[in-house]
């Protein structure tokens, strides 16, 4: 592949989402490549698979019993699992040289690949959105008609606290190439896995100033999640008219 091929922006997006909500493995008869998400956005990621030369599943629906132990309490809940799969070796193949993960992400070091750095902006954007689509928090109100800032969130074992914290170094340096500042980066203890190893919770917050809010929804934005690219675009209007009035305000202060 190179930067110039038409699939590599499909590819972009696909690989930016799997490294939220996606896992690859491979069987002794097959490979296996899982996307996960609502049905929508899962149609999505298929056309787009199509338009890769692959055949991917249709989407798959499955009750899914969960027990998480964190550091405030265990809590048991079921909820609707949709996803979708590829079972074709050379996919897996392509993911994985271009700097996918295998296997359990929270178990592993992986960084964003150094060429995704020599791309053109809107390249880098695609990435940046697929992943986005997966991890960001959705756009939400705050009290006093304010919004909670965006945060991307990833699990991380101890010995790897470091990795994770580069992975969203690296995040927040392709952020500045479109002038969108961050908050900081936190990290907390999350919860016990089944094995009783402690993971932690590794946080990346983006600045909620209204400019900064206003490029990072008109600039970055989402890819495959509809929801959220709809909620981002209603918040972006509203922050624009709120800065528009705040603007006339302060004019309006200073004729006085």
């Amino acid at each position: 592949l190179c930067a110039n091929d038409e699939r590599l922006p499909y590819f972009l997006k696909i690989m930016g989402y799997h490294m939220g909500d996606g896992t690859m493995y491979v069987t002794k008869n097959k490979a296996m490549v899982w996307f996960y998400g609502q049905p929508e956005e899962l149609e999505l990621i298929r056309k787009d698979i199509f338009k890769l030369g692959y055949t991917p599943s249709r989407v798959y629906t499955r009750e899914r019993k969960h027990k998480i132990t964190t550091s405030y309490d265990t809590y048991e809940f079921t909820r609707k699992e949709y996803s979708i799969k590829v079972t074709s070796r050379s996919f897996l193949g392509l993911l994985l040289a271009l700097g996918v993960p295998m296997g359990k992400k929270v178990c592993q070091p992986y960084i964003i690949p150094d060429w995704v750095f020599g791309l053109r902006k809107w390249q880098k954007r695609l990435f940046l959105a697929g992943l986005f689509a997966a991890e960001l928090s959705s756009p939400k109100a705050l009290y006093n008609y304010n919004f909670h800032p965006p945060c991307l969130s990833m699990n991380k074992e101890k010995s790897l606290i470091d990795n994770g914290i580069y992975f969203l170094q690296q995040i927040s340096q392709l952020l500045e190439e479109f002038g969108v500042r961050i908050q900081k980066i936190g990290r907390r203890v999350e919860c016990k896995s089944k094995n009783g190893d402690i993971h932690y919770r590794l946080r990346l917050t983006i600045s909620s100033d209204v400019d900064n809010m206003i490029n990072f929804y008109s600039v970055l934005g989402f890819e495959y999640n509809l929801r959220k690219k709809n909620a981002a675009n209603t918040v972006l209007q509203y922050l624009k008219l709120k800065k528009r009035i705040i603007e006339e305000r302060s004019n309006a202060e200073k004729t006085a």
